[in-house]
């Protein structure tokens, strides 16, 4: 977003006492779906069951990276899941969004 070009990482052209440093935007979707094959009998959550109930996740990350310095950034996410089937969610019975803000500081030495 300020202009530097990335080869391998991102070196700002001024630091945090020069100017902004750099910045870094980032998004991503991703999706799941499982099922299987024949759907005779009942159908199951388990990992060992005969018919595999079908069910999905869908997950969207956004992210912003700072380069105060070209030896200290930081790194901050949220991520957006949905989950179809109730009994896979991370609440089980408790279908549909769940929200995580990620945060993380790194330090190069050169």
């Amino acid at each position: 977003m300020t202009g530097e070009r990335k080869t391998r990482t991102i070196r700002p052209r001024r630091g945090l006492f020069e100017g902004a440093g750099a910045l870094e935007l980032a998004a991503r979707y991703e999706e799941l779906w499982f099922d299987d094959v024949s759907n005779e009998g009942f159908e199951a959550a388990g990992s060992r069951a005969r018919n595999i109930r079908p069910a999905g996740l869908k997950t969207f990350t956004g992210g912003l990276s700072w380069w105060p310095t070209r030896f200290l950034r930081f790194q901050g996410n949220v991520l957006v899941e949905r989950y179809d089937d109730a009994l896979r969610a991370p609440e089980p019975g408790k279908k549909g969004n769940y929200v995580s803000l990620v945060g993380r500081a790194q330090v190069h030495l050169p």
